[in-house]
């Protein structure tokens, strides 16, 4: 019995338990679930997307928050990052093939966050007031630095 309970207890910490703590994950960052509208009128279609397209992705809301934690070498933050997409999609085109179009434009703007936000939690601090001032402006940048990752994807896979 005390055997099987030792190698119980190895398993658990070998498997589940991070090796240091250093090792958990310092930031998040989570993309909800797209929502989609099918729409029906070309103009409209236009109005939200732009001409010459068969659908889009906005990202409609954005969310930044976190904490400064002590670390080794002074402080750091631990960002987290929500992004909800939303997809439109002309219904005179290609359905799936454009959905499948926008869901490679989230995963990229998912990837060059976690790439945005993994730099984030990787700075180090002096003091808690130099890290609560960068976690202020982070917040007040999500939505340009979410634009511009959008941007960057439309240029890529257009």
């Amino acid at each position: 019995m005390r055997t099987r309970s030792l190698l119980l207890a190895a398993l658990v910490a070998t498997f589940v338990l991070p090796a240091r703590a250093d090792e958990m994950s310092s930031y998040s960052v989570t993309i909800a679930e797209p929502r989609y509208a099918l729409v029906s009128a070309p103009d409209l279609l236009v109005v939200r997307c732009g001409p010459h397209t068969e659908g889009c992705t906005k990202i409609v809301g954005t969310s930044f928050t976190g904490e400064c934690v002590p670390q080794a070498g002074g402080w750091g933050m631990v960002p987290s990052v929500s992004l909800v997409p939303y997809i439109f999609i002309g219904v005179n085109s290609p359905i799936s093939r454009t959905y499948v179009h926008e869901m490679t434009h989230i995963d990229d703007i998912e990837r060059s966050m976690e790439g945005h936000v993994r730099e984030i939690a990787s700075a180090r601090f002096q003091s808690l007031d130099q890290c609560r001032e960068a976690m202020n402006l982070e917040s007040t940048r999500i939505e340009e630095v979410t634009r511009r990752f959008a941007e960057e994807s439309f240029e890529l896979r257009r």
